[in-house]
């Protein structure tokens, strides 16, 4: 394990793709404990953004409804938000982190609470400076992949120029959970996460030095707000 203070010679640099670091505090606190302070400003974080909504929905699809919990996804966004209502009751309403102290279902407010991006941000950007974040969505990405593909491209490599074109995401329903949301669940998670999804735009409204792709705007967080 390097020393802290070792320099960047002799040490590789890679790629890691996940779902989970962002929603993760230890992760960005461990970063920080275990790579040399040189390596620090080194770093660049790729963020890809997704409706918290259809985040939920994509969670119960994958770790739910594949598993032995409900297979109707409003009986079971019912069950989640009395559980989630609950925790507040007893721990306060902040979600995220989620609280640990036995007061909730630590499970079941971590699949909730993954989407609340705002405060996952504000984490990560007290470690780490603005300039090392370049935020998209998945709906920038299905909208303007050429834009996105380079854009990511430029601001891991200092080069905005690919070898070869990206190739549009024509398999994007892979990322897409089979049959679609009632109104009445989306309407219920729109309230629920309404508020959030206006603190995280406020929040990106004044990081300048976040790098945005294509554009703020074009993430689409407007449209999740309603």
């Amino acid at each position: 394990e390097p020393s802290p203070s070792a320099s960047l010679a002799g040490f590789q640099f890679t790629l890691d793709a996940t779902p989970a670091y962002l929603r993760k505090p230890i992760v960005a606190d461990r970063m920080l404990e275990l790579m040399p302070n040189a390596a620090h400003s080194k770093l660049k974080f790729v963020v890809i953004l997704r409706d918290p909504a259809k985040r939920l929905f994509a969670y119960w699809d994958q770790y739910v409804l594949k598993g032995a919990g409900v297979n109707d996804f409003d009986k079971w966004l019912d069950l989640t938000l009395k559980s989630v209502r609950e925790c507040q009751r007893k721990h306060g309403d902040h979600l995220w982190p989620p609280p640990d102290n036995n007061a909730c279902d630590e499970d079941t407010i971590e699949g909730v609470a993954a989407g609340l991006y705002a405060y996952q941000l504000t984490y990560w950007l007290r470690k780490f400076e603005a300039k090392q974040f370049l935020l998209t969505s998945t709906t920038a990405y299905t909208e303007e992949t050429q834009l996105v593909v380079k854009a990511v491209s430029a601001f891991l490599t200092g080069s905005g120029t690919l070898g070869s074109a990206a190739r549009h995401p024509d398999n994007i329903d892979s990322i897409n959970v089979e049959g679609a949301m009632s109104k009445e669940a989306r309407a219920e998670l729109g309230r629920f996460y309404r508020t959030h999804n206006a603190e995280l735009l406020h929040l990106l409204n004044n990081q300048g030095k976040i790098t945005y792709t294509p554009s703020l705007k074009q993430l689409g967080i407007q449209q999740w707000i309603g």
